[in-house]
């Protein structure tokens, strides 16, 4: 039986044919290939299914006035999943971390998959999740203030600081 399949964050997509293999190992002195078949949805297609559920689910309000808390970042992404009508209200934070973990569970790479801590000018500051999609060569961004998920250079945004999904707790300047 070959072992699962599991993220080498020093080989990041390697593919032959059309299948993405995620990792060579040896065990018991045999050699491995330890493979994942393809998506058959496009990064896009998950971006936009995510984005509907996302936005169906959330519908903006400050921290402050749901939680009595100034900053309270929770996913609602449990919840969205288990019952196709749970609607709450939370606001940027809560929107893109349950749209970062969405696109997870939907068979989104994390290494493609970011938190990113931005300032819209005039506005203040922001959160966002981020998708790397390399088919398209862009980057998609889930931000609650847009009807769809927006290509990456299409907003005007000042981009500050971001967190991979595949290394939580880091957080790198842009």
């Amino acid at each position: 039986m070959m072992p699962e399949c599991y993220h080498d964050p020093k080989r990041k997509h390697l593919f032959h044919g059309d299948i993405t293999i995620c990792a060579m190992i040896q065990k018991d002195g045999q050699k491995y290939i330890v493979r994942r078949p393809p998506m058959t949805e496009t990064i896009k297609d998950i971006n936009d299914r995510v984005k509907r559920m996302v936005s169906n689910a959330i519908t903006w309000a400050s921290d402050d006035d749901t939680v009595d808390k100034i900053e309270h970042w929770q996913s609602h992404a449990n919840r969205i999943l288990s019952d196709e009508d749970y609607h709450t209200h939370d606001d940027c934070d809560g929107f893109a971390l349950t749209s970062a973990e969405l696109c997870k569970h939907y068979g989104i790479d994390p290494s493609l998959i970011r938190i990113v801590f931005c300032e819209i000018p005039n506005t203040g500051y922001h959160l966002v999740c981020s998708v790397d999609d390399p088919d398209e060569n862009t980057t998609w961004v889930h931000c609650n203030n847009e009807r769809r998920v927006v290509k990456w250079d299409d907003l005007d945004y000042v981009w500050i600081k971001y967190m991979s999904y595949d290394n939580l707790g880091n957080w790198f300047e842009i």
